[in-house]
């Protein structure tokens, strides 16, 4: 078992992505399938089907960032109970439509790497959010070390 170094916010609210979780679902656009996004070198790794894939796997938060306004993101980051690490984003405009509209989107990337989703699946804003919102935590983990 190896220690694995990453960051956690002390203030998670996981009941604020219960809109966005309950659009994945075929019916919408949104399978699990059709909104994840492969990393440069991964290979696509099964989630599993419904209802036992994401987001009814997930084991712990790390991060979870919302913003409201003209329209609304939800940003999710943590680990699967099959000890894939997740980060998870989602936009859609302030309608009653949700994520009907054309202009919304959903995004998910996996990766049994920590790093790799911090390194290949944010960008610099994004990043710079999670550190700001984050401090360092430990966790002890079967996967290969970081």
């Amino acid at each position: 078992m190896s220690t694995v170094e990453i960051r956690k916010a002390t203030n998670l609210n996981s009941a604020v992505l219960k809109l966005p979780y309950a659009y994945i679902q075929e019916q919408f656009g949104y399978s699990v399938t059709s909104i994840q996004r492969q990393l440069h070198h991964e290979p696509t790794l099964d989630l599993g089907k419904f209802p036992d894939t994401f987001p009814h796997t997930v084991l712990e938060y790390f991060w979870i960032h919302t913003e409201t306004g003209s329209s609304n993101s939800w940003m999710a980051l943590g680990k699967l109970t099959n000890g894939l690490y997740f980060f998870y984003t989602a936009v859609c405009g302030n309608t009653p439509r949700a994520f009907l509209d054309k202009n919304s989107s959903m995004n998910l990337w996996v990766s049994w790497r920590y790093s790799e989703l911090i390194h290949f699946a944010m960008n610099k804003s994004t990043y710079d959010l999670y550190i700001a919102e984050t401090a360092p935590y430990s966790e002890n983990s079967q996967t290969s070390s970081e």
